[in-house]
This record gives structure tokens, C-alpha cells and sequence, in this order.
């Protein structure tokens, strides 16, 4: 089962998004900003995959990216953020992020996304059971 390692100062969007991946296959792990998430680091393997919101407190998604791409180099990233409008995203990807999605995120999409940098970074899903987009 693959890991997600999820940043979301929401609670309700994350457990939203919790339920949607966990119901896709995936395991998650919710940290509510940065500094948790890269603690969260310590306690277990690394995650297959980050996805993180931008816009937190204590430690944005920018920062956490900056830290991430130090601690887990490898691990692919994918930033989500409400103010799609805005530099956040273009920052995101300037920082790390391999793919930004804008809010709100709809399953097709967000599986999509996740499939791709999973796939690009040789971490192909066909062989452990999680569903693939319909095409």
C-alpha cells in the first residue's frame, strides 16, 4: 500500500481528503502544517508521495518543500492551494513541486496527478491494487 504523506491545515479538507485516498487504496498520514509534517518524518518510513497545501501556519507549503525536498529528496511532491489566481502554485513548482493542483480538488484529477508523479518517479501503482484514473 502506498504512503501519502498529507499537509492540510483544514481539518474538514483533510478529512476529506483522507477518506477519498484511503477509500482509493492509499495509506495517509495528516500533518497540519510543515514543522508537523516534517517530524512526522522521524516517527516512520518515508512517505511514496507528499501532498500539501500552501497556505498554513507555523510552516507554509513553500517551506515545507524546501525542507522536504532536503529530507526526503526523492519523494515526489504535489501542492494544492484555493488561490490558484496567485504566484503560490508557480512558487510551488520553482521549489520543488513536481505537479500543483488548484481547490477544490475533484477525484479524477487528484488521482490523475498522483498516478503521474507516482509513475514518473518509478513508483508505478499497476502492480499494488490502488484504483487508476478512467481514462
Amino acid at each position: 500500500m502506498r504512503r501519502i504523506l498529507l499537509l492540510e491545515d483544514d481539518s474538514v479538507s483533510a478529512r476529506m481528503l483522507q477518506a477519498m485516498l484511503t477509500s482509493l487504496g492509499y495509506s495517509v498520514t495528516w500533518a497540519q502544517n510543515g514543522r508537523k509534517a516534517l517530524e512526522l518524518l522521524h516517527i516512520g518510513p518515508p512517505p511514496d508521495l507528499v501532498l500539501t497545501d500552501i497556505l498554513m501556519p507555523e510552516m507554509d507549503g513553500i517551506e515545507a518543500i524546501r525542507h522536504l525536498r532536503v529530507a526526503i529528496p526523492k519523494v515526489p511532491i504535489i501542492a494544492m492551494t484555493a488561490q490558484a489566481e496567485s504566484s503560490y502554485l508557480k512558487a510551488a513548482e520553482v521549489f520543488g513541486a513536481e505537479l500543483t493542483l488548484p481547490k477544490p480538488l475533484s477525484p479524477g484529477p487528484l488521482l490523475e496527478a498522483i498516478n503521474k508523479v507516482l509513475h514518473n518517479h518509478g513508483r508505478d501503482l499497476s502492480t499494488e491494487g490502488c484504483s487508476k484514473p478512467k481514462l
